[in-house]
């Protein structure tokens, strides 16, 4: 069984770039929220370049979400190695030199050729996994921040969240990061008018939403979607606005009237245009609330 001594602290950085989201009005210094346990998450986002145009808007945010983890002191050891450019095999079944191509990338001291990027299927399995579990978790979170972001401040940005797949970095102590390797491979929708406020109430309100578990609700992404393909099918983009449009009300409604809920998911295609005339009005109108439809 490994000990506390046993182990040293690996600090992670998943690193995205999204050139369709921007701060409106612009704030340099970005935005930070940082929470604990029950759903943990240390993200930040900043500008990363103004438009052209010089409007005020900044196009292109960098997106960082931090993580720091316990690994066997070995494997702390393999990362420091390698951020010093050097390959320790001992976990590993690689035999040195390697030499791909009839060049040698890794001699037989261990020293790595430079230009040269260890590919992860190269590292101790207990590590490659550790990537993968850390890569999944910091970019799912990141996924859930950026939907749940979107439909808080309500901002017209694409289905895709991401232009490019992120990148993980690591360090074995404070300072600079480095990439980890990435396995070796065998073989635009328009620009959103709408940029993130982020004041202390948005602070306030988001950090509710996450607390409770909220995920931005199956309407919105189906627009979204329908947003996505209208170049390349606009009939099907039709067909996924009227279904985002369907299970939006149903989703309104089933708030007003929870007892409504199995009912209306198993209706077929209600007179959504009737429903929004006379409908949920009423039902406003009973309930005092506004006429708006929120989710």
């Amino acid at each position: 069984m490994m000990t506390v001594s046993d182990q040293q602290n690996l600090d992670f950085l998943l690193l995205a770039t999204l050139h369709s989201f921007g701060f409106n009005p612009h704030k340099p210094e970005g935005l930070q929220f940082n929470v604990g346990p029950p759903h943990p998450i240390n993200v930040s986002i900043k500008p990363q370049k103004p438009d052209e145009d010089g409007g005020g808007f900044h196009r292109g945010l960098i997106c960082r979400v931090l993580a720091s983890k316990p690994v066997a002191a070995s494997q702390w050891e393999f990362v420091e190695q390698l951020i010093k450019r050097r390959f320790e095999p001992g976990e590993t079944s690689v035999k040195l030199p390697l030499i791909v191509r009839d060049e040698v990338k890794i001699d037989e001291n261990g020293r790595i050729a430079d230009g040269f990027a260890v590919p992860l299927d190269l590292y101790p399995s207990a590590l490659q996994s550790l990537r993968n579990d850390v890569f999944r978790e910091l970019n799912e979170g990141l996924v859930r921040f950026l939907k749940l972001l979107r439909w808080q401040q309500e901002i017209d940005a694409p289905h895709e969240v991401f232009d490019l797949q992120p990148s993980l970095y690591w360090r074995v102590r404070d300072g600079e990061f480095y990439i980890v390797g990435q396995k070796r491979r065998s073989g635009t929708t328009a620009r959103s008018p709408v940029g993130i406020t982020w004041s202390d109430e948005d602070q306030r309100e988001f950090g509710a939403l996450w607390a409770e578990e909220v995920e931005e609700p199956l309407g919105h992404e189906l627009l979204r979607e329908a947003k996505a393909a209208l170049a390349a099918s606009p009939r099907s983009a039709l067909l996924l606005a009227a279904t985002a449009l369907e299970t939006g009300v149903k989703t309104h409604l089933t708030k007003l009237v929870p007892d409504a809920g199995w009912l209306l998911a198993e209706m077929p295609s209600p007179p959504i245009h009737k429903m929004l005339r006379r409908y949920v009005p009423e039902l406003h109108k009973k309930r005092g609330a506004a006429t708006g439809l929120a989710n």
